[in-house]
């Protein structure tokens, strides 16, 4: 029979018995379980800083929201294949594989939010 004593971050004490094995279990979940607590306790405080002083991060999350982003900048006023479109979004920090963005993109011309162009075998892209 073994007898730990966890303290976490937050400082909470866990007093565990039981053998080793069963002890081991314990303390890798309490370890995982503290680390996720802890991060959310972080992201709470980060949001709540955020909203306190007006300084929310307004970045777009994902690459269709990128894109619709580079349309309102007026990227599509030209036409624009993949390779720019990967580019562009790579000059602010967002690398995707061209096979992701080709699935972004073809979504966005089904809803209507680009135009697509054929032009000696390669697709373009233009603001619609």
């Amino acid at each position: 029979m073994v007898k730990v004593i966890i303290k976490t971050r937050a400082g909470t004490q866990i007093i565990v018995e039981g053998d080793m094995k069963e002890v081991e279990e314990i303390i890798f979940d309490i370890q995982r379980k503290d680390h996720f607590l802890y991060m959310k306790y972080e992201d709470l405080m980060l949001r709540r800083n955020e909203m306190a002083h007006g300084t929310r991060d307004l970045r777009p999350k994902t690459a269709t929201d990128q894109i619709i982003k580079l349309k309102q900048n007026n990227f599509f006023r030209d036409k624009r294949n993949l390779k720019e479109i990967s580019d562009a979004l790579a000059k602010e920090g967002f690398h995707y594989p061209l096979t992701t963005l080709s699935a972004v993109v073809l979504r966005l011309v089904r809803r209507g939010e680009l135009g697509r162009l054929p032009e000696k075998g390669k697709w373009f892209y233009v603001q619609r």
